[in-house]
C-alpha cells in the first residue's frame, strides 16, 4: 500500500469533505475511489512536442539574456570551453 501526503488549499479540502460526506464515505475513503477512478478512466494527457526541451533550456535561456552576452560572444565562449577540454585530454591521454 502506497502513502502520500498532500497539501490541499483550505477551500478545495472542504469541498472534497463535503462531497466525501454527501457520498456515505470517509475522506481519505473518498479520495482513494477518486483517485482510483482517475487512474483507470482518465487519459494521459498528450506529449507537447518541444515542451519539455524548451522547459529544460529556459533558465539557461534567461541567464544569457540578463548576461548582456552576444549571441557570437556565446559561441566564442562555447568554442573556448570546447578547445580548453581538448587540450586537457590530449594531455592526460583521455578520450572521453
Amino acid at each position: 500500500m502506497f502513502t502520500l501526503t498532500v497539501t490541499l488549499p483550505p477551500e478545495t479540502e472542504r469541498k472534497l469533505r463535503e462531497k466525501a460526506t454527501t457520498s456515505g464515505l470517509s475522506f481519505e475513503r473518498y479520495i482513494e475511489n477518486r483517485l482510483g477512478e482517475l487512474a483507470e478512466n482518465d487519459p494521459a494527457p498528450e506529449p507537447k512536442p518541444g515542451r519539455m526541451l524548451d522547459e529544460i533550456l529556459a533558465p539557461v535561456r534567461a541567464g544569457f539574456e540578463a548576461s548582456g552576452m552576444t549571441e557570437d560572444e556565446l559561441a566564442d565562449l562555447f568554442r573556448d570551453a570546447r578547445e580548453e577540454a581538448w587540450q586537457v585530454r590530449q594531455r592526460t591521454g583521455s578520450n572521453s
